[in-house]
């Protein structure tokens, strides 16, 4: 069955919000409504000068990050340990000799990783935490999308070289970026969207229409992750 929408609407849907915004605001400075002329001098400049920082401040790099793991672990068939069978039973109970210890073994290294990092945060050591001690503001938090990326890289790659999914290094570069590759549309989708919050804020309209920071916070949250859900869970469905 053929979906009813894509990520090519979502883009054109995101494209228009963010004109429509800039052009409100136009229309709101010319009749004495406070909030700032986008279409102004200073406005222009503005959308100019933060077309980068938009982003940057936006999930975009960090679920290209997470999602290249994701990638990684996916090509390597190493989900399919998990899946269920017809007889209702774990199939990685029945997996082949060389599977099975091409699972233990990248599990082994997993566990390890993580054991380093949590060394690394939570020991006298505490290479990761903030320089006042804590989790705020600290590498641990900076770098989690990286920490957990590297993670799936040992999780999947170990498994996938050991059980012969992946014939070398090659292939599980060719892994990383397979799943990113097929969610092209959706990171510009994100940058979009990234420029229309930044607008939308940036403008005062939010101000002007009293609507709270909370709320905004919440709406970054649904355009940003709903329509990944729908492309990675939905539509595969379908």
């Amino acid at each position: 069955m053929r979906n009813k929408w894509s990520i090519y609407h979502l883009i054109l849907g995101a494209s228009f919000l963010v004109l429509l915004i800039i052009v409100g605001s136009w229309i709101g400075s010319l009749n004495n409504i406070p909030v700032r002329n986008m279409l102004s001098t200073e406005g222009v400049r503005w959308i100019l000068k933060n077309i980068v920082n938009n982003v940057e401040a936006s999930p975009f790099i960090s679920l290209f990050i997470l999602l290249t793991g994701f990638s990684i672990l996916k090509a390597s068939g190493f989900f399919r340990c998990f899946s269920l069978r017809k007889r209702k039973s774990y199939a990685f109970l029945g997996l082949s000799g060389k599977r099975l210890q091409a699972f233990l073994l990248a599990t082994f290294f997993f566990i390890v990783y993580v054991g380093i990092v949590l060394v690394l945060t939570f020991s006298r050591y505490e290479i990761l935490l903030s320089i006042t001690g804590g989790l705020e503001r600290s590498p641990f938090l900076s770098a989690l999308p990286f920490l957990i990326f590297v993670g799936c890289t040992v999780w999947g790659g170990i498994y996938g070289l050991a059980s012969g999914v992946y014939q070398g290094l090659t292939d599980v570069v060719k892994g990383a970026i397979a799943v990113p590759a097929q969610l092209t549309g959706y990171f510009i989708y994100v940058m979009i969207v990234s420029q229309l919050l930044a607008i939308w804020n940036y403008s005062d309209i939010d101000v002007y229409m009293d609507i709270d920071s909370s709320v905004m916070k919440i709406t970054g949250w649904i355009l940003y992750y709903v329509p990944l859900f729908g492309l990675l869970v939905v539509r595969r469905k379908a």
